[in-house]
C-alpha cells in the first residue's frame, strides 16, 4: 500500500532537517529499534529528495508541490518520528511546516 505525500518544498526541507540528526538517537526497546530502522531508510529517501528539490527550486516553482511516495509503514513511522522530534527545531517556521506534514500524514493514514 503506497501513500503519495504531496507537500511544499519548505515542508520537505523542514522534514529533512528533523531526520538529519537521527544518527545520534539511541534505541533501547524493540519498538524504538524498529522505528529507528525505518527512520534510517526515510532519512535517505527524504534527504535525497530535499537535496534534489533545493537544486531545482527557483523563484517561479516555489508554489509547486513535491511528491514523495512512501509505503504505509514508512508514512506511519514518519508521523511518529515527526511528532516525537518536532521539539528539537529552533525555528517556529520550521515547527509550523513540520506540523503541517504531520497533519497531512494523519489524514492519509486514517
Amino acid at each position: 500500500m503506497k501513500i503519495d505525500l504531496k507537500i511544499s518544498p519548505d515542508q520537505l526541507i523542514a522534514t529533512a532537517s528533523v531526520l538529519e540528526d537521527i544518527d545520534n538517537v539511541r534505541a533501547l526497546s524493540s519498538n524504538e529499534k524498529l522505528l529507528l530502522s525505518i527512520a534510517y531508510d526515510l532519512k535517505d529517501k527524504i534527504c535525497q529528495k530535499s537535496t534534489m528539490t533545493k537544486r531545482k527550486t527557483d523563484l517561479f516553482s516555489t508554489g509547486k508541490k513535491v511528491s514523495v511516495s512512501l509505503k504505509f509503514h514508512e508514512a506511519w513511522a514518519l508521523e511518529k518520528i515527526l511528532i516525537e522530534r518536532k521539539g528539537i527545531l529552533q525555528n517556529d517556521f520550521n515547527k509550523s511546516m513540520v506540523q503541517t506534514v504531520i497533519n497531512v500524514l494523519n489524514q492519509q493514514l486514517a
